[in-house]
């Protein structure tokens, strides 16, 4: 099997999260994980891997917003993975449609909003915090089928137009009332 490259971009927050992601998969054989962007976490996430020598991990910092696409284009597969709290149970990450508009699959946590939808769509693969990442992650990238992936990112972001023209149209008839 080839390597997998994973990509966390954008604002790279959450230590507790990525250092757990991190201690996951580094010096994994098989695969990378790129860290492109900056954030409160970087300094830590830094140090974390020079002190446990991870050599698959790589941080690219800060990039312009026109050069996402591009390093997206060079990755397999977005971490938008996070620890279990309040806030990462109901947030939706701008990594999430990023994954559907680049056609990328994603990483997420289970028992997240984010999972229902990666599991609903089909659009990655969905780790609970005491799975073996590695296996859960190689497991169905094996399986992976970038046709069927693609429709179903079409699929979704059909539903996000469809949610978008319903709010607008809400709003508009509230504001004529």
């Amino acid at each position: 099997m080839k390597q997998i490259k994973i990509l966390t971009i954008g604002q790279i927050a959450y230590v507790d999260s990525q250092r757990y992601f991190i201690g996951q998969l580094g010096n994994v054989d098989g695969v990378s994980l790129q860290f492109s962007g900056s954030g409160p976490a970087v300094p830590e996430l830094k140090e974390y891997v020079q002190k446990n020598q991870l050599a698959n991990v790589t941080f690219t910092g800060r990039y312009q917003k026109q050069e996402e696409p591009g390093i997206v284009e060079k990755t397999d597969m977005i971490n938008i993975w996070l620890k279990n709290d309040i806030n990462a149970d109901s947030c939706m990450a701008n990594r999430f449609y990023l994954c559907a508009q680049l056609r990328k699959p994603m990483i997420v946590n289970a028992g997240t909003y984010m999972a229902d939808l990666c599991e609903e769509y089909k659009l990655g693969v969905v780790v609970k915090e005491d799975d073996d990442f590695k296996s859960v992650i190689k497991r169905w990238y094996e399986n992976y089928e970038f046709d069927t992936f693609s429709s179903q990112c079409q699929l979704y972001l059909e539903s996000v137009k469809q949610d978008i023209i319903c709010f607008e149209n809400k709003l508009v008839s509230l504001y004529r009332q």
